[in-house]
């Protein structure tokens, strides 16, 4: 991390595996996404950094037959990250994707690339997130070779005991499909604990509430949704240690967001 034009970059890789369903066999469904991104900062105006943002996403479905197209998205994105001591931190980004598809017949897509994120430790142990995105993801329906995301969402992360985090968010999410696809609508909201085991893991348990609403009524629908989840943070990010109001010593970087 260089301290005047900041760099960074991530890579991740993700499997879903889909079993069958009161007999329907969702194989077809199975597929493996590798993304990548990195934010490659070029010039600073006191607190203000400015950066290029290229990124790549893959995706490789283990049976084409069902109509589902593998592709591939290049990203190039340009932006900005204001950021106010360790209290607040403001980012966003506007750029273009092209995603082109393996399958001869599918012209490739040009969609517009949009994110705002912005954190602010409103207290020693409180942390309020907010984020926007605009994006082309790969779509799941065989009648539809992607789908446009639109997302707005807004969090808060408490540490109610020291390295227990209590969080809850609330989002709300659009899809508009590339065909002949009704238009989709999703309200999401839930909370979570984490227990931090130290400075690089942790284990959560979650519950969150879905509603979906569609042009297509049978599309529409309502869940309950429990998880359980580990994590790791393996590399790079700096934590500092301050004395909160109560005398504990707090992880800023936990209570910055590390860990979510």
């Amino acid at each position: 991390m260089l301290p005047d034009n900041p760099m960074s970059g991530t890579l991740r890789s993700i499997w879903y595996r889909f079993d069958d369903a009161d007999t329907v066999d969702r194989s077809a469904l199975d597929r493996w996404i590798g993304i990548g991104n990195a934010r490659l900062g070029f010039a600073r105006l006191g607190e203000v950094s400015f950066f290029v943002q290229p990124g790549v996403q893959r995706v490789d479905y283990a049976d084409n037959a069902a109509g589902n197209p593998d592709s591939t998205r290049l990203d190039l994105s340009l932006g900005a990250l204001y950021a106010g001591g360790d209290v607040t931190q403001l980012s966003g980004y506007i750029g273009a994707s092209r995603r082109s598809f393996d399958q001869s017949g599918l012209d490739p897509e040009l969609s517009a690339l949009v994110g705002v994120d912005a954190l602010w430790n409103a207290t020693d142990l409180m942390t309020v997130r907010g984020k926007l995105s605009l994006s082309n993801e790969d779509s799941e329906l065989s009648s539809a070779s992607s789908v446009t995301k639109t997302t707005l969402g807004v969090g808060v992360d408490y540490e109610v005991l020291e390295n227990v985090i209590f969080g809850s968010d609330i989002g709300w999410t659009t899809q508009r499909y590339q065909g002949s696809v009704a238009d989709e609508r999703l309200l999401e909201a839930g909370f979570d604990v984490r227990y931090l085991l130290n400075e690089y893991a942790y284990f959560g348990a979650g519950v969150s509430w879905e509603d979906q609403t569609s042009d297509d009524p049978n599309e529409e629908y309502r869940a309950t949704v429990a998880t359980l989840r580990f994590g790791l943070k393996l590399c790079c990010l700096v934590d500092h240690s301050m004395e909160g109001r109560d005398g504990r010593w707090l992880r800023q970087g936990v209570i910055g967001n590390v860990f979510r």
